[in-house]
Parts: C-alpha cells; structure tokens; sequence
C-alpha cells in the first residue's frame, strides 16, 4: 500500500469559478502551463469573475510526453487514393456559409526549406478530419443524440484547407503557434486543427487547453482560440487518433473534476487502448483495449450528449455542448448497414434513433416491419445465451438479429415485435464466441424515435449492474457472489481508482451507527465501495478501500443513517475477478442526547453544546481536565487521533506507526497506529508524526476524508480560498457535499485556521449523526 500524509499530492481542480491555466498538451498529456489569477466571490451564490491570464516561471509543471505507437515511428503518412480523399465532400455536416461563427480551421503547415506538399495532402487532410467526423457522429448517437463539427467550409461543403509556411527553426509547440499567428491565424472564433508537416521526436501531437469547469457557453475552451497540432507520422486517422484527440482538448477535455479525470486525459483507459482521451501515469484500461474506439469509455469525464441527471457531465463541463460541434438534423451514420455501431462485452446499453431514417436496397423485412432502420454488431465474447432488447425506448420497436456482411445476404437468427407487458421487443439466441451479430431496430407502423439498446450475456452476473443489485438485510450478515464475467455499466466509478468489473448489493440501514464492511475471505484483490443513489452514472461514493492494513480484501467503515438504502459494490483490482465473500456489521450508535453536562466552560445555551455532550455520551472524550472541556482551544495532532480512533470504535492495529516522536505509553499511540495503517496519514515526516502541533481546517478535512478512504467527491465547492493545487481540495469539496461543514463564511473555507474542540465535536456528530 501506498501512504499519502495530509500534506500530500496535490488534487485536480474543482472550482468552476476559478480558472487555474491554459495548458499545451504533448500528445494530449499537460505541459507548458499559463496560470490565471484567481478573483473572490462575494457571497456563496456568487460567480467571481475569471482571472487573466498570466505566465508562470515553472513552465515545467506536469510536462509529460506522449510517445508515437512504435509502428509509427519513422513512418510517413501516405496520401490517400483520389477514390477515398473524395468521400470527404459527402461526410462533413454542412452548415451554414460555411465560415459565419465558431468553427474548426483545417491547416497544412510546413517549414520554410522543406517542400510545400499541400497539393499532395490537402484532399488527404480533408479526408481523414472528415472521417473522425462521422466517428464522432457515431458516437454522439451512442450517447442519445448527434454532433458534428463545425468546419470551415466551401459553398459545395467542402472542408477548406489553409496552407501556411512557418520559419524553418520551428519544432515545438510554442514556436508553432506564434508562427501560426503571425501568418494570421488569430480569429478568436476559430479551432486551428493544424496538420504540421514534420515530427517532433517521440510526439504525435500538441494542443491548447483550458482547465475550466464552468458549465455555461462563457467556459474558456468555449470562447478562446484553440491550436491543435498533428505530426506528420500521425496523421492518417486510420492508424493513428491523434488529430481528434487534440482537437478535443480544445474543446476542454478532460477536465480534473471529472471522474477519472487528471487535467487533459483520463485514466480509465491506457495509452493506445480503446478512448480517444485515455492515459496517464497510473491509468488502467477499465474499457475494452482490444475493443473498438470510443469516446469517453465511461461516458462520464468528457463525451456524453444525454448525462444521468446528477452527473459531472450534467453539472458541470461538458465537451458535447462545444459551440464548434453542431447538433444535425437527419439520421445517425447506422442508418447504413456499413456503419453499424459496434458493440460487444457480456452486458452494456447503447442509445440511438431511427428519426429520418429510411431503408437500404436488398435489406430484409425486419419481425414484420421495414421503415426506418439502425443498425448495431454485437461480437460474442463467448459462447453463450445471449438476450437482446429495446426496453427504455420511446416508441414501438422491432428488433432482428442476423449474422452477414452485406445487407442483400444476411441470416435472420431471432426477431420480434412485441414483448410483454408493453410493446418494446427483445430477442434471445445461442450465440458463438467471436462470431459477429448485425443487429437491426425499426419501429412498427414505421414509428420512430429514441432508442435504447440492451445486451446481456450468460456469463454476465445477475448482479453485474447497480438496478439488480441484491437485497440484503439485518445488522449482521454474510453473502457471496462472484465478479467472474462482470462488466462496468455506463457510468459507472471506476471504484477508487482502481477497481472494475464489478457486481452490486442493497442495504438499508435498520438504524444509524458505524457500519464495518468487509470482502475477508474472497479469493482475489478486492476494491469495496458504498455508494448512495439509484443510478451508477449519478451514486455518491461514501467509502471506498482497496486494501485492509493485512491482506488484498478489503474493508470500509462507514457512518451509516437510520431508513438509508446504501449500494455496495465489489470489484476487482484492475480488473481481477473471483468469488466474493461480503460480510457486514452494524454498530448502532444514538444521536439524542440523554446525559448532563459535566463541563462548566460549556454553556447550555452554547451553539456546540449537543456535540460536545454526544462525544461524552459515546466515551469519545472525556474533556480535558475535571469539569473542563476546553471548547475554544485548538485540536493537536495527537488529539485528532485520538478523535478519529474513539469515533471508529477503537479498532485494534496490526502493526506499529514507527514514529520516533510518538512514545509507546503516550495516550494516543494505538490511534495513531491505526490511523498510519489505514493511510489516514503518514505524518509530518518520514519518522515524525508531531502529536503535539495544532490541526488546521485544511488537514482535519483531510483526515476525514481519508477516513472513508479519499473517496471522488462528485462536487466542487466554491471557496475562493481553496486552490486547485492545494493537497485538500478534493477534501474539501468532499466534506462541503456530506454536509459537514458550509465553510467560514461567504466563499471562504479558512484552510489555515486552527480547528478548535468545540468545532471537532461539532464535525464528528454532524458526520455521524447529520
């Protein structure tokens, strides 16, 4: 296990308001940034104004590079064939004048002294920007609705290609970009997708990027002129993404708030895996590597049209709201059966729409109807009962599954029109693994509308997604279950970081107290998470833990409310998968208060009186002296130990801390065990834990987030004060969400103020206890 004390890494930003920098992305990957300043608010509901922009002297900052894939390395782009650069004037979106308002600007840039093979590559250019186009038109009807680029374009909607020569002493980014603006390039309005006629060395690609999580039309990515630049060896969409990549960290992806988001890329996906987006030091391929492309594996960080009320992508940033996409009118791409949407996986949901579909020449009568239809292909990962349906669409479907390569010469396996109770439809069939399945959904009486598609394989769990999770009740018990076949559902965490394939339970709490979860005696590396809310896409994660302090299972104790239903779900590390062994106990613990007051410094009438008689109550605190509490005195270290252990039940330590400064006999050397083993801290040095310095506001937040094990808050607060390097943002944002704490004052949170007792005993009841 890895231990991060209180003043540790510094977390992503969270403040919409306060924009951090504009950042140049290597490959997509952070470097060069230009940070803001920073403006206050006025009161809690107020938007303070965005700073401008100013340089910064560490221009090293989070610098990182992107390597090309080794198959390219060396490699030049081959224009393509005349027959296939040409498909470029059917793709694009045609919109408008073609120049009117906010639009991509495609660009062939080359060195002075190096040949200008604009003729050779223009029509290429065009062609490989419009087909990530059509990918990207795929992929927004994967998410419920369309979108398309704006291009600059010609009257016959051909994407116009600007041919620029910039010194021969240009490489890098910095220098390309002001060569681009001296030749002209500087319309605010514009998203200069620039395909770069030579190579950096080890780089595919650069681009501008705000880190702003505003989700209004005035966010910087939506208002400021982007630079996105392609080396040579990565041009050609067909092996490489660079160029969509980059022109998607224009338009603000990924943000640091969202989900696995660390400041350009997400780390749900790794370098040369499946999402356009997707990589970074630490990152794991929760989606399919060896799977089709997509955008946004998780559709939570940055590509979702339709986000789950309650979502990041619902509240906050959004790419898909880009004012240089358009959202077409017509149907989607799978309205031909050559660009059917490709899906796979022992269990998912997809969305799309036959609205302004029609029918293809040669293409079969589908359960009876033959109108308007899409066209998806499901590969079976194995063989098995496969079961495909439309619920949750919003028309009359019909739905047929066939195995061919071509529409006039297709096999029907399965079809229906209707399913009881209503009149969606749904198929089942034994299918063979590897084999290919053309899914066709059409509406009855030629109906159309949204489609939402489901798939669910033998081999999926029952309990695979959080809507079948299952019951569980009583204060005490066990369960079992397998992750063996279990897949992540759209949407959903990937748990601490670290954990997928996951499988489900719900428990409602018979009472309120301190829940003990544990996975012991599973036979794999375990990640165990407690979540609220009834949908994955929106669940708030109330604590989560890879590992206990002995073993690869794992266990969380959390505070749990009294009629709360709370979703537990258990996944493995990286994916690992096994047999689940899930046991739980419920310590109940009473809120109202039924003991006098021992202390003559704690008024009756005094705001943290309750709290203060609750932490006597629970045997947390026994005060500081004879009939002293000591209110307004400030919490140490050693004290705030101490806290945390009795709130916890004092659970026993397996291992010493190891700190020279904590004494064997000092009256919080068990807690402070605990707490070190539990990586609630790791102290103030190597072999310090400094017991007796005083805690401020910005490390007890820490401590207690940490305490239900560091989980993404889903939440970004709005103090000026907390800044989105500082080790306690996300901790913050964290404790602003439970409830515990509004902060100091209007937009404040006072990080370095002391934290006196009155205030502990106020947060720890209000955590328990609401």
């Amino acid at each position: 296990m890895n231990r991060v004390g209180e003043g540790g890494a510094a977390a992503p930003r969270r403040n919409v308001w306060v924009l951090l920098g504009l950042v140049a992305i290597l490959g997509g990957l952070v470097a060069q940034p230009i940070i803001a300043g920073t403006a206050g608010a006025t009161g809690p509901g107020d938007n303070p104004a965005k700073g401008e922009v100013s340089p910064v002297t560490d221009s090293q900052d989070g610098l990182r590079s992107d390597p090309i894939p080794p198959e390219l390395v060396g490699n030049e782009a081959v224009p393509l064939p005349a027959s296939k650069s040409a498909l470029a004037l059917d793709d694009i979106a045609c919109v408008g004048n073609g120049t009117s308002g906010k639009r991509v600007q495609l660009v062939y840039a080359y060195r002075a002294g190096s040949s200008n093979r604009s003729a050779a590559y223009a029509a290429s250019i065009r062609s490989w920007a419009t087909r990530f186009d059509d990918f990207l038109a795929g992929e927004g009807a994967a998410t419920g609705g369309q979108r398309r680029i704006r291009f600059v374009h010609d009257g016959a909607c051909q994407p116009t290609v600007l041919t620029v020569q910039v010194p021969s002493t240009v490489k890098d980014f910095d220098t390309a970009t002001e060569a681009l603006a001296a030749a002209g390039l500087t319309n605010p309005n514009r998203k200069y997708l620039t395909y770069a006629d030579w190579n950096v060395s080890g780089l595919c690609g650069t681009a501008t990027y705000w880190g702003d999580e505003d989700p209004s039309a005035n966010n910087f990515n939506n208002t400021e002129i982007g630079y996105a630049l392609t080396y040579q060896s990565c041009w050609d969409w067909s092996s490489s993404r660079t160029a969509l990549h980059e022109l998607f960290h224009t338009f603000g992806a990924v943000q640091g708030g969202s989900p696995n988001g660390n400041g350009g890329h997400c780390d749900d996906g790794e370098l040369g895996g499946a999402d356009i987006m997707c990589y970074g030091d630490y990152a794991l391929d929760a989606c399919d590597a060896g799977g089709p492309r997509v955008m946004d594996c998780g559709r939570d960080d940055y590509f979702n049209v339709t986000p789950v009320s309650g979502s990041y992508l619902a509240q906050y940033w959004n790419p898909t709201n880009s004012a240089y996409l358009t959202v077409p009118t017509g149907c989607a791409p799978q309205d031909s059966f050559a660009s059917s949407y490709p899906i796979g996986g022992n269990r998912g949901t997809v969305k799309g729409s036959n609205a302004g579909c029609g029918v293809e020449t040669g293409e079969p009568t589908h359960a009876g109807s033959r109108a308007s239809s899409v066209w998806w292909t499901y590969t079976a990962p194995s063989s098995g009962l496969v079961t495909i349906d439309t619920f949750g669409s919003a028309f009359d479907t019909v739905l047929a599954v066939y195995t061919g390569n071509t529409v006039g010469a297709l096999t029907l396996v399965n079809s229906n029109d209707d399913t009881a109770p209503g009149s969606r439809s749904k198929v089942a069939f034994a299918a063979t693994g590897g084999q290919r399945y053309r899914i066709a959904v059409d509406g009855r009486n030629a109906n159309t509308g949204a489609i939402k598609l489901n798939w669910k394989h033998a081999a999926s769990p029952a309990n695979d997604n959080l809507a079948d999770a299952w019951v569980v009740a009583g204060a005490n018990g066990a369960t079992g279950g397998s992750t063996n076949g279990a897949t992540r559902e759209t949407g959903e965490p990937m748990h601490r970081h670290r954990g997928f394939a996951s499988v489900w339970w719900s428990w409602t709490a018979p009472s309120t107290g301190n829940l003990r979860l544990s996975t012991s005696g599973s036979n794999f590396d375990t990640v165990l998470s407690v979540y609220t809310g009834t949908d994955a896409g929106a669940a708030v994660a109330r604590a989560q833990n890879d590992d206990d302090p002995t073993s690869y299972t794992s266990e969380v104790l959390v505070p749990v409310k009294a009629g709360v239903t709370y979703r537990w779900a258990v996944s493995g590390y990286a994916g690992s998968t096994g047999a689940v062994s899930l046991n739980w106990n419920l310590q109940p613990v009473q809120c109202s208060i039924t003991n006098s007051n021992p202390f003559s410094d704690v008024p009756n009438s005094a705001w943290y009186r309750n709290s203060v008689l609750w932490l006597v109550q629970r045997a947390i605190t026994s005060g500081t002296g004879p009939g002293k509490y000591s209110p307004n005195a400030p919490v140490t270290r050693g004290q705030m130990a101490m806290f945390l252990w009795n709130v916890s039940g004092q659970p026993a330590a397996t291992y010493s801390h190891g700190f020279s400064d904590v004494s064997p006999d000092s009256y919080y050397n068990d807690a402070v065990s605990w707490l070190v083993e539990n990586d609630i801290t790791s102290g103030t040095s190597w072999d310090t834990f400094s017991p007796n310095n005083k805690v401020s506001r910005a490390q007890m937040a820490t401590f207690l987030w940490k305490l239900v094990g560091a989980v993404y808050p889903g939440f970004i607060h709005d103090f000026y004060d907390v800044y989105e390097g500082a080790y306690y943002n996300q901790a913050v944002a964290w404790l602003v969400r439970a409830g515990i704490t509004a902060g100091t004052g209007p937009g404040q949170f006072s990080p370095n103020q002391n934290v006196t007792r009155a205030q502990m005993a106020a947060f720890l009841k209000i955590r328990t206890c609401g």
